[in-house]
């Protein structure tokens, strides 16, 4: 009886209250305490706890990958056109979340060390390790492959899509950053 009690305390303590990203709705809320949001501190990376809720003052755009080098290739198109565009980073942020629970069994030291180094590499970016799958379970994701969603800077989800973006998607997205970065602009400026 104790034990059954015990396990059943055990697993309501780790159940996670799952809401699937939808268009035209806030964030669903996620928290990810472990290892967290890799930071630089000097040459140091350290690990701070992190919450959707940090995703708000500016337009985002949002990645959740497997950690795995197949999903991190179906955002590449996306990835590549974000850097050419180079959009002020006061008004603009991409933030990438890593599934460490969703990598191939024996790779999770050579992935951490990727994220380590795309820190380095692009110190404005936010990039977050989920050490155990909280946002694929959380934000009901399909395993093994890649979300991308585009926040406004309310937080509210205004483009979603798992799996590759087409060129048409890509264009899409592009041009709802511009759209939002003006609006942004244009509220600033009426204030």
């Amino acid at each position: 009886m104790k034990t059954t009690l015990l396990a059943l305390l055990l697993t309501a303590s780790v159940t996670v209250r799952a809401e699937p990203i939808a268009v035209g709705a806030p964030l669903p809320a996620l928290a990810i305490e472990k290892p967290g949001e890799l930071t630089l501190q000097g040459d140091d990376i350290r690990f701070a706890p992190w919450d959707s809720s940090q995703l708000s003052g500016r337009v985002h755009v949002l990645q959740y990958l497997a950690g795995r080098m197949a999903a991190s290739k179906l955002n590449e198109p996306l990835t590549d056109r974000l850097d050419a565009e180079d959009f002020p980073t006061d008004q603009h942020r991409v933030t990438t979340i890593i599934n460490l629970d969703d990598a191939l069994w024996g790779t999770g030291g050579f992935v951490m060390g990727e994220l380590k180094s795309n820190k380095r590499r692009y110190p404005e970016a936010g990039i977050i390790a989920d050490g155990s799958g909280l946002g694929l379970r959380t934000w009901q994701l399909e395993p093994n492959s890649s979300a991308i969603a585009v926040l406004d800077a309310d937080g509210v989800v205004r483009f979603y899509r798992q799996g590759a973006l087409s060129s048409a998607e890509i264009e899409q997205v592009i041009a709802l950053i511009r759209q939002e970065i003006a609006r942004q602009s244009t509220l600033a400026r009426d204030r």
